[in-house]
């Protein structure tokens, strides 16, 4: 019975390690793999762009012409944009910096530790299987990480372009993409394989607890004295 929570806790690291991996290559590698997105109706965007999308190494925008921009790729990146303003008058320009980008590139440690963990659940070394709930549970802690700084880069784009629209006829939708929705599946998954694991462990110990052992010591004492018995 005990063996039976393996199986699944493997698959489920399974799992959770490919939704990571597809989080953690995100934009521009996967353009639809996102953390936040920022959609308008209206022409209130510079270039008539319809739709911003924030990714783990970089962002990009699309036009109502389907045009594709994107910033520059890497660790920690920034955007600029240019909007109208409610009077139409001039231009408000909308700055996300590095300082609320740079904490996303820690996703791929996280899923780094994942594969730790799946390699440990299915190795045949007994040491490596001793290791693989704690690895997990340290894992789940890296996503956790990684799932509130994406969570506060959310926020602050949804504020920001808010505040930059309030006034505006149509104003601007913020939604949380793909990789944001990815990241926290990941998380649960994560979670609940390490508690299946330390379950399935934790069963073992009990198994292999010592009451065997002091019912076969009492049979001993019994043929001890058994003998004596005897004489």
């Amino acid at each position: 019975m005990a063996g039976k929570l393996w199986v699944p806790a493997t698959s489920i690291l399974a799992v959770a390690l490919v939704l990571s991996v597809l989080a953690s290559l995100s934009l521009p590698y996967l353009p639809f793999m996102d953390v936040t997105r920022v959609s308008s109706k209206s022409d209130v965007f510079r270039s008539a762009m319809k739709e911003a999308r924030f990714g783990i190494w970089a962002a990009c925008s699309w036009t109502r012409d389907n045009t594709k921009f994107c910033s520059k790729t890497g660790h920690g990146y920034s955007v600029i944009m240019y909007a109208l303003n409610p009077k139409g008058e001039a231009y408000d320009t909308i700055t996300i910096t590095p300082a609320w980008t740079r904490g996303l590139a820690a996703h791929p440690f996280g899923t780094g530790t994942i594969a730790i963990a799946l390699a440990a659940s299915l190795s045949t070394r007994h040491t490596a299987n001793l290791w693989a709930p704690l690895v997990a549970l340290f894992s789940a802690a890296l996503i956790l990480i990684v799932f509130a700084i994406q969570l506060a880069l959310h926020v602050h784009v949804k504020v920001v372009f808010k505040d930059a629209f309030k006034n505006a006829a149509e104003g601007v939708t913020v939604s949380a993409g793909p990789a944001f929705w990815f990241t926290l599946v990941t998380l649960v998954l994560v979670l609940a394989a390490a508690a299946l694991m330390f379950v399935h462990r934790r069963r073992e110990v009990l198994s292999a607890s010592g009451y065997p052992t002091l019912s076969n010591q009492h049979k001993g004492a019994r043929g001890i004295l058994s003998l004596f018995r005897r004489k």
